[in-house]
């Protein structure tokens, strides 16, 4: 490899890891601005089993389910 061929070669490496990092940069921004209004919910192995019960049952997500449930919770006491 020629002096020239290498230093062609380190131009393209720099220029792929601008752009490598530059896509990594746009994803972490969108996944922070989705995944913004996430929360965790903890709760015990009773609880957990009739939600996991109702939510077959019903055929519905358990996020679609607590967030039906929080949205009625603030409709009716705000």
């Amino acid at each position: 490899m020629t002096d020239a061929e290498f230093a062609a070669q380190e131009v393209r490496d720099q220029l792929k890891s601008r752009r490598t990092y530059k896509e990594q940069t746009v994803y972490q921004t969108r996944s922070q601005f989705y995944n913004r209004n996430t929360f965790t919910v903890r709760t015990g192995d009773k609880l957990a089993d009739q939600i996991r019960t109702y939510c077959q049952k019903k055929s519905i997500n358990p996020n679609v389910f607590i967030n039906d449930l929080l949205t009625n919770f603030f409709q009716t006491n705000v």
